[in-house]
Order: structure tokens, then sequence, then C-alpha cells
């Protein structure tokens, strides 16, 4: 199979890309849209018809199964703690009318913000997204943005004889994606 992958930062890019792909012959078998949970996906569902896998109630489930009633890993590593603030007397330095944090708190937060991302790329791996392709999508459903998908089984290319243009399904959709607002395209 080949796909060709195109990330919105709205519902309604989404939408309007799940439908406009549908009236160049899409099925909806050869649609697959990734949104963050239920609160991101539920209105494409219901003004598309189209599944939209929640990637975070996938980690959760794969959470679950792994840890079989152990604590929610995911959650605990997007809250690790909240920064130490210190105020002019504080802890790490002090000094001034500003406030300082402690350094090694940052960094655990952070570390932690990129322990979900890295659970996000995991699940979809799991749903068959290349190491790239699950990465950059992570990153990005993360954030709150969309992901919609085009499975084919036709040809990733089909440029003709005297190399003109690309007229595969993907370019196809490529062409849909770039018309509705995709932020990228890959």
């Amino acid at each position: 199979m080949t796909r060709k992958i195109g990330i919105f930062s709205t519902e309604q890019q989404v939408i309007d890309t799940v439908t406009e792909l549908q009236r160049e012959g899409f099925a909806k078998s050869e649609l697959r849209v990734f949104a963050k949970d239920y609160e991101h996906s539920r209105r494409i569902e219901t003004e598309t018809h189209v599944h939209a896998d929640e990637v975070l109630e996938l980690i959760k489930t794969r959470n679950e199964r792994d840890h079989s009633g152990g604590p929610d890993i995911l959650l605990a590593a997007g809250t690790t703690s909240a920064p130490y603030i210190g105020g002019s007397a504080g802890v790490y330095g002090g000094g001034g009318a500003g406030y300082n944090v402690a350094p090694g708190i940052v960094a655990g937060n952070l570390a932690g913000a990129m322990e979900e991302v890295d659970s996000y790329s995991q699940a979809l791996r799991t749903l068959g997204l290349s190491n790239s392709e699950a990465s950059t999508c992570g990153e990005a459903i993360h954030d709150g943005r969309y992901v919609v998908v085009v499975e084919t089984d036709s040809s990733a290319s089909l440029v003709d004889q005297d190399g003109g243009p690309d007229l595969s399904r993907l370019s196809t959709a490529e062409a849909v994606y770039r018309r509705t607002g995709a932020t990228t395209i890959a």
C-alpha cells in the first residue's frame, strides 16, 4: 500500500478534506483520520461518517493492558510535577524581583513532554505508520492538530515515459490536501 498524509489545524479543514477526497472517488476504506481524543474527533465523525482514531485513547488502552492496573505512564509522564518557583530568596539563585525556576524540574517536565509525544508516535507505529511518519504525525496530534491519511493499492507514481505529470491517485490526494489548507504533506 502507498499513502499520502496531510496534517491540518482545524476540524473544519479535516471535514472539507474528507468530503473532497470522497468527491474525488476515494472510498471510506481508503481514508484514515487521526485525532488526539474524542473531543477532537466527534464532530469529524458526525459530519463525515468516517471513523477517526483517537490516539490518546489508544495509548491509555495500551498502558492499561501493559501495566495491568498500574499507574498510567502517559499521564505520569505529562504531569511529572509542577515547577518550583522560588521568590527573591529562591533556592536556585535568588536575588532580584523575578522568580527562579528549579532547572531539574523544568528538565523533568520537558523530558515528560518528550515521552508523551513518543507515546503518540508509538501508537501510530502500531497502526502501521513508518517511524518517520509516526514521529511527524505524533507531534502534530500531541499539539492538537489532525492527520488525514489516504492509503491506496495503486502505484505511488504513474509518471508517463516522457517525464509528464504525476497522475497517481496519491497526487490527487495531495492536490486536495493543498486546496483544503494542509500545514504539512508527507
